[in-house]
């Protein structure tokens, strides 16, 4: 497989799990907490939550802003490189596309998963004895 077809696979799945996010959020915002691999711990239901509504008032707006990276991390990279704006982007900022594309299309979405792991660690942790 070549280069391109490896970052076209990458920012299809990041542009998924970025929607998928996205819809947890609009989920949460209709119902009371649900089981989701997002929310809830494998092993846990979601009537194992000592205080679903502080676990989620706490949870959903992070959510939003993994989803809202993602999606467009992984749209922007679908586009960016078959409308070849990426590369045009890259040098309007004074940059070359490769410290580009892995700043902005794996670093952050990267970095952005980290930090929401750690939140729902630490969430998870407090709310789901």
């Amino acid at each position: 497989m070549d280069q391109g077809g490896f970052n076209g696979i990458f920012n299809l799945i990041t542009l998924g799990y970025g929607l998928y996010a996205v819809y947890t959020w609009f989920r949460l915002l209709r119902e009371p907490l649900f089981s989701n691999p997002l929310l809830i711990p494998k092993e846990r239901a979601p009537k194992d939550c000592l205080e679903p509504e502080t676990y989620v008032a706490y949870i959903r707006p992070r959510t939003l802003v993994l989803g809202v990276i993602a999606a467009l991390s992984g749209g922007i990279g679908l586009l960016g490189e078959g409308m070849g704006f990426l590369a045009a982007a890259a040098a309007a900022i004074g940059m070359d596309l490769l410290p580009f594309e892995l700043l902005f299309l794996v670093a952050l979405p990267l970095a952005v998963v980290i930090w929401y792991a750690v939140c729902v660690v630490r969430a998870q942790k407090k709310y789901f004895p």
